[in-house]
């Protein structure tokens, strides 16, 4: 079931959503059950579709207008529609599939929050999970992210009464760990990213290649590198070999200099 969590006190879309989600992955069961906002009281809140042919728009049209403040305003079924039509009407929730007539529903959304929607509140329906989609989304500061898997007959009315309040976020669990996903390997390309510029140089030194450079700056022998690193004189040598060559260098001081000045050596 999707996880819902109430205003917390961080303005910034993004920030907000990202305190919600480490609460829900802490807790694992994502207990914030959209039921439980069931009843509560809520204003008026006009609302504009932009659905795909997909059968379960019609179930949803009929949830949304079983709700008594909600108010379907439009419907727009191409970008350049929805995006002349919500400018001017100016809904308070917009409701999207995650794809608009071939555009993606986050250029859609990014174009109206910069323009004439800051306001808005944007939620995507999607039938499945693109992990590149995850940042986007929460960069434009989404009400709410749901998978039709996570949803059902019991549970859409609830779901759409959540998203219908001003502060609440509604993400199904598959989206949560998606997020986190992406950003664990975000973290992690940054943690082993090095300089661009040496991205491009050809034959760039190995890890093996960059111990040994270190050893031989404290004056260690081949001997004595090979005794600390438990490998044979010989196999230093041809590491050695490997490293003047890549290098187009010839002797150990310049190795050790050349190493500092392209960055292999801090």
């Amino acid at each position: 079931m999707p996880a819902v969590l109430d205003f917390l006190p961080c303005q910034r879309p993004l920030a907000r959503l990202c305190v919600f989600l480490t609460i829900a992955l802490i807790n694992g069961s994502l207990p914030w059950c959209v039921g439980t906002w069931k009843g509560f009281s809520m204003q008026q809140r006009t609302v504009f579709l932009i659905p795909s042919d997909d059968l379960r728009w019609a179930a949803l049209r009929a949830s949304i207008r079983e709700i008594p403040e909600a108010h379907i305003i439009g419907e727009a079924t191409n970008a350049h529609e929805a995006i002349e039509t919500i400018t001017a009407s100016h809904p308070d929730v917009v409701i999207s599939a995650e794809i608009v007539d071939g555009t993606p529903a986050r250029q859609v959304f990014t174009q109206l929050r910069r323009t004439s929607c800051p306001t808005t509140r944007f939620v995507v329906f999607s039938a499945h999970l693109d992990p590149d989609d995850i940042a986007p989304f929460t960069e434009i500061g989404l009400a709410g992210h749901l998978l039709w898997s996570d949803l059902s007959a019991a549970t859409l009315p609830s779901c759409l009464s959540a998203v219908l309040q001003s502060n609440i976020i509604v993400v199904s669990p598959a989206v949560v760990h998606a997020f986190f996903e992406a950003h664990q390997n975000l973290r992690q390309r940054s943690e082993h990213h090095t300089d661009p510029s040496l991205e491009k140089v050809p034959n760039a030194l190995t890890r093996q290649h960059r111990v040994i450079l270190r050893l031989v700056e404290e004056g260690l022998t081949t001997d004595e590198i090979a005794a600390r690193l438990s490998r044979s004189p010989g196999t230093v040598k041809k590491h050695l070999a490997a490293i003047y060559k890549r290098l187009h260098i010839h002797d150990r001081e310049t190795a050790v200099r050349m190493a500092h000045e392209r960055g292999y050596l801090p």
